[in-house]
């Protein structure tokens, strides 16, 4: 049942203010050689991703993890690839690092470090399950009209301060996008088991009433295009 909401609900999505995560594990810095390069984030695994729009002509990613309290760092793996018309960030679990470890790490303890509790198997024996306790998150500051395509299956996807054409698709997690009330822009958010939540003053009356939603239109006058994607969770569009 599609609901749309107006701006108390939108206090339910909870993520972490910028700055509160300390220094980054991992950090690149790429120029912005023209209007037309994009920035593509495929990160399928973490808690978070911050996008964060600023006057630089330039990005730069951070990204804060503690694999096991540390001990298993080198299970996450960050390729970059820059290219005039594209910057390109991809994360992939390191299996070897994972195949190699020893360690073990209780439900108790990863409370404790502020993680989440994963079991990993490379086989079909249960036994060999090695339990890894996750903390990993993403900041990325782009300049405020960059090109987006952001690609993750767990992670809350928060988008602040930028007004470029932008593809977010997220599995599991909630996106959470702010647009000034003022900024034209073409609209298409979709979801199958979530709902919408808004506090602009968004026409629904097309809306359909079924399982999920998909929704469609133009905001104030042509604009740049958003589409926002989730399969099990919800969009929040909330004012700048």
């Amino acid at each position: 049942m599609l609901r749309f909401a107006t701006l108390f609900a939108l206090s339910i999505l909870l993520v972490a203010k910028a700055g509160a995560q300390g220094t980054p594990t991992e950090r690149k810095v790429f120029p912005v050689s023209g209007s037309q390069q994009s920035l593509l984030l495929d990160l399928p695994f973490g808690e978070e991703i911050r996008v964060i729009g600023w006057d630089r002509q330039e990005v730069a990613f951070e990204a804060y993890y503690s694999i096991n309290n540390g001990e298993l760092n080198e299970v996450v793996s960050l390729d970059y690839d820059d290219d005039k018309d594209r910057i390109q960030i991809e994360m992939e679990w390191n299996e070897d690092a994972i195949k190699d470890y020893s360690g073990t790490v209780s439900q108790e303890a990863c409370e404790m470090q502020g993680g989440q509790l994963l079991y990993w198997s490379y086989n079909s024996n249960s036994e060999d399950n090695i339990s890894v306790c996750r903390k990993l998150k993403y900041t990325v500051y782009v300049p405020r009209e960059m090109k987006l395509n952001v690609e993750t299956i767990n992670s809350v996807v928060e988008l602040r301060g930028v007004s470029g054409d932008m593809k977010v698709n997220s599995i599991n997690g909630p996106i959470d996008l702010d647009w000034a009330v003022n900024q034209p822009a073409n609209f298409k958010f979709e979801s199958i088991h979530g709902d919408l939540f808004s506090n602009l003053d968004l026409d629904v009356a097309s809306m359909n009433d079924g399982v999920g939603f998909s929704y469609q239109t133009q905001w104030k006058n042509e604009g740049p295009s958003i589409k926002l994607e989730t399969i099990n969770s919800s969009i929040y569009l909330r004012k700048q």
